[in-house]
């Protein structure tokens, strides 16, 4: 489902006196994001056939130099691609005047007159969400079925209870489905199914843009439609990242690539499923996959290295027996509240275990991996920053975040950090302090 907004971009030609036609033809113009209001950097820019090309640079910029006169340029970004707007056109008005076009999205008032009925709220909760629901053969759409969307809000309130949001819509007859008026920012979960076919929850990342796409592919509930992924993980060099562990949702037990990063996974469900390629030293790799009825034959997952820590951490038997018998004493008295492995490894992503303490609030990145984690609410109204310790040294949300859950043994939450452990109680304030003890740290 694609806007059809190409005879909607400006593309105006500069009158000026005719001039006569000559063989080489040079082309300067402006690619401009006007839901952003900012120049659109790294636009590729072609013109006619498509034997030349450009890039924008960061003011939006480009010039094209062909030995003939340029008729008609088109501008592709991976933005226009996912908030469905599709390529940019401009055609030139008069052969043999000069033409300096400007290449534009559309506005998102433009956008919800397209889409939405009424007037576009100006609450933050003027977003769209949209896309197109499919079979797990790749090509039936699928009519009526039902999509949800939740979305946890924003808004500040004295509860420190997250609060959730939602919405339900049926596709049409051409298996398209919009929701207009959700909230612009921060991300979202998305849900197809129908009676017999279903998909997996789906992770819309947050945002800075208030529209985006979210095609949904349905699978079989039934046990006998599984079927087989197999793919690569690389690094940004191209290199094999050997030993990553992939999890699939719907999958129990998690693969690990091999030397050449190649993995294989059998008894996929077919449909939208969530995957997650986690590895020491790399930044976590979270993405939607479409698994159809024939399977994946070669998915390529790209993991970017994280922050190099120097040095070794070592923990001696008699450190490890110190923190077992102190954590033991501690989850005995009741001061604080405690998860253990099972109970975390009840939910696919850290963030969702971690919203169980009532009194935290997990602030999610645009990314939809990294995460800040927030304490109880000030005298100024404003959260504090909880306090983060793994293996009693303290670190940060982002570490937090490229730890493997099914290394963790435990998480300890005082709401307060007057109530924590005197080696955990910081000089600066009374915030939260969340206490992480992975296996090797409770061990014997």
């Amino acid at each position: 489902m694609a806007l059809p907004f190409g005879a909607l971009t400006p593309a105006a030609a500069r009158t000026a006196p005719p001039v006569r036609a000559s063989a080489a033809d040079t082309v300067r113009g402006v690619v401009f994001d006007s839901l952003s209001g900012m120049p659109l950097e790294g636009a590729f820019v072609i013109a006619d056939g498509g034997e030349i090309s450009a890039r924008s640079d960061s003011l939006g910029r480009f010039v094209l130099s062909s030995p003939t006169e340029v008729r008609r340029i088109v501008a592709y970004h991976e933005l226009l691609d996912r908030t469905g707007i599709g390529a940019l056109t401009a055609e030139r008005g008069e052969m043999g005047t000069p033409w300096t076009p400007m290449l534009a999205t559309p506005g998102m008032d433009v956008v919800w007159s397209r889409f939405c009925t009424g007037r576009r709220p100006r609450d933050g909760n003027g977003g769209i969400v949209f896309g197109r629901a499919i079979t797990a053969d790749g090509a039936t759409r699928l009519a009526a079925a039902q999509i949800e969307l939740q979305w946890e809000t924003t808004e500040l309130r004295a509860d420190t209870t997250p609060r959730y949001l939602s919405r339900a819509v049926r596709t049409d007859s051409l298996g398209d489905y919009v929701f207009c008026g959700v909230q612009e920012f921060g991300p979202a979960g998305l849900l197809g199914s129908t009676a017999t076919l279903r998909s997996a929850p789906l992770l819309l990342p947050g945002d800075v843009l208030p529209i985006r796409r979210a095609n949904v592919m349905l699978g079989s509930t039934a046990d006998s439609a599984r079927t087989t992924l197999q793919g690569r993980v690389r690094d940004g060099a191209g290199e094999a990242v050997a030993d990553a562990l992939v999890t699939i949702d719907g999958v129990a037990a998690p693969v690990r690539s091999a030397a050449d990063g190649r993995f294989a996974m059998n008894g996929v469900p077919t449909g939208t499923r969530m995957m997650t390629v986690r590895k020491i030293g790399f930044l976590p790799y979270l993405t939607s996959i479409d698994v159809p009825d024939a399977g994946v034959a070669d998915y390529v997952a790209v993991v970017e290295r994280g922050v190099t820590i120097a040095g070794v951490r070592v923990t001696s038997r008699r450190a490890v027996s110190r923190n077992r018998r102190d954590f033991e004493e501690r989850k005995r008295s009741g001061f604080g509240r405690v998860l253990d492995s099972t109970e975390v490894m009840k939910y696919p992503r850290l963030q969702s275990a971690l919203r169980q303490f009532p009194t935290l609030q997990i602030a999610t990145a645009n990314n939809g991996v990294d995460f800040t984690i927030l304490g109880r609410i000030g005298p100024s109204g404003v959260r504090c920053q909880a306090s983060v310790y793994v293996d009693g040294v303290e670190e940060s949300s982002v570490f937090l975040a490229v730890l493997p859950p099914e290394n963790i043994a435990a998480m300890e939450l005082f709401s307060s950090g007057n109530l924590a452990p005197a080696r955990f109680r910081r000089i600066d304030g009374s915030c939260a302090v969340l206490l992480v003890w992975t296996k090797n740290s409770l061990r014997g």
